[in-house]
């Protein structure tokens, strides 16, 4: 019949009209979140607490429970929908009334059940039912008797049990990520990806909140897109979380300083949004300066900070490491600083991952001075450096032929070895 009898009409004036009670599903459908054309998803309408959630006592005894709730069916062997309600927490002693095996334990089901005498089934009543399995089977039991089910636990009776716990129930309201539904328009709960998946046919405007992500995306009629600034813990969680980013998306990862990036669809790729400087500025303790080995390329080791603002670098593992964690291209120098009691020549280098950098002036060298109250000093020729935001790492290496190891000075005031690395914007 494809011409079906409009929801609420009457033959005539004070005549009830020929709705049919399919009628009435189909009229019903219409109002919620569909599936298709004329179909609606199932689902739980959402509420504070977990609808249809099957527990154990908290103190475990004989008992499991069945929270109240209200569920649309949308029918499995005709058209609309059903509104199943259960307006109060349901107690079913599993223990007395379906006696555990005493060698083997046993796979039950809690399902709802609709049935419907318009199917040639006794009534149309809602029942939530406990379906007991063979013991020793380890497997659920058949569900062939009962055509119009949700499965909402699983629960496994050990042999010769008296209570039963926690442990023993499994939750399967969600086993096919469809867990909730709402009205037409409404914005749909939606727990993961693979959930987000599962909706039938999206609309173009469709509103779903991400319960875990904590933001709304919209169905745009191709894709869907995150709403708003997305907050992320990584660029790897950013990368993998939005799943189709649209030219201008917002995303700040709550970590490193909190940066703020924004997608560019003209390349595909995340730009940093600077909006304070990003840099770090670090440098030698007095009674932390280290001692260099004569014609030994040494990478300088910093225990002290001016400033870190995103977190580059470490006071105690990898000391001599500036770890950006932004992809980006950098700005670094520095200098080195030898005690004033030396003579000979000396040199300061950027380096990139312990490398030199390809462009980049090999040394600076200097000719130390034997001086009473100044140190030798040598800037380290300003270099800027790629870093891919994970692994790369800027250091500041020394090198010298004053005859014997020597240390590298530090006054605490005015004169020590320091590097400094700024952010200079993307690749």
């Amino acid at each position: 019949m494809a011409e079906r009898a409009s929801l609420f009409v009457s033959n005539a004036a004070g005549v009830p009209g020929p709705i049919t009670a399919l009628d009435g599903r189909y009229g019903m459908a219409a109002g919620f979140q569909g599936s298709g054309l004329v179909s609606a998803r199932s689902g739980f309408r959402p509420s504070a607490s977990a609808p249809g959630l099957v527990t154990a006592t908290g103190t475990p005894n004989k008992f499991i429970h069945v929270a109240p709730f209200q569920r649309i069916q949308q029918s499995l062997r005709g058209g609309g929908v059903y509104v199943q309600t259960n307006d109060a927490t349901i107690d079913i002693n599993v223990i007395d009334t379906y006696p555990p095996d005493a060698t083997n334990s046993r796979r039950d089901l809690v399902i709802i059940h609709q049935q419907d005498i318009g199917f040639a089934e006794a009534d149309s009543q809602m029942r939530v039912r406990y379906v007991t399995g063979t013991p020793g089977s380890g497997s659920d039991p058949s569900l062939a008797a009962y055509p119009e089910y949700r499965t909402l636990a699983r629960v496994i009776v050990p042999p010769s049990a008296t209570v039963i716990n926690p442990g023993d129930i499994t939750d399967l309201r969600n086993s096919d990520s469809v867990l909730y539904t709402v009205a037409t328009g409404g914005i749909l709960p939606i727990g993961s990806v693979a959930e987000r998946a599962a909706i039938v046919a999206p609309y173009e405007g469709m509103a779903i909140y991400r319960t875990d992500r904590d933001w709304v995306e919209i169905f745009d009629g191709t894709a869907w897109r995150v709403q708003g600034v997305a907050v992320c813990s990584s660029t790897a969680d950013r990368d993998s979380a939005i799943t189709n980013p649209y030219s201008g998306q917002l995303a700040q990862l709550i970590n490193s300083g909190d940066p703020l990036y924004q997608y560019d669809g003209s390349t595909s790729s995340w730009v940093l949004i600077t909006i304070a400087p990003i840099y770090c500025h670090v440098y030698q303790l007095t009674g932390a300066t280290q001692n260099v080995v004569n014609l030994t390329p040494t990478a300088l080791t910093f225990t002290a900070e001016v400033i870190d603002t995103h977190g580059f670098h470490s006071t105690s593992t990898n000391t001599s490491r500036v770890t950006p964690s932004i992809p980006g291209r950098y700005r670094a120098r520095g200098m080195v600083a030898y005690t004033g009691a030396c003579a000979g020549m000396f040199n300061a280098q950027i380096r990139k991952n312990g490398a030199a950098l390809l462009g980049a002036t090999p040394y600076e060298s200097k000719q130390a001075i034997n001086q009473a109250f100044l140190a030798n000093t040598c800037n380290a020729p300003e270099a800027t450096v790629s870093c891919n935001g994970t692994t790369d790492y800027i250091e500041l290496w020394t090198n010298h032929q004053f005859g014997a190891t020597t240390p590298t000075f530090a006054n605490g005031t005015d004169q020590q070895s320091y590097l400094l690395v700024e952010y200079m914007g993307p690749n």
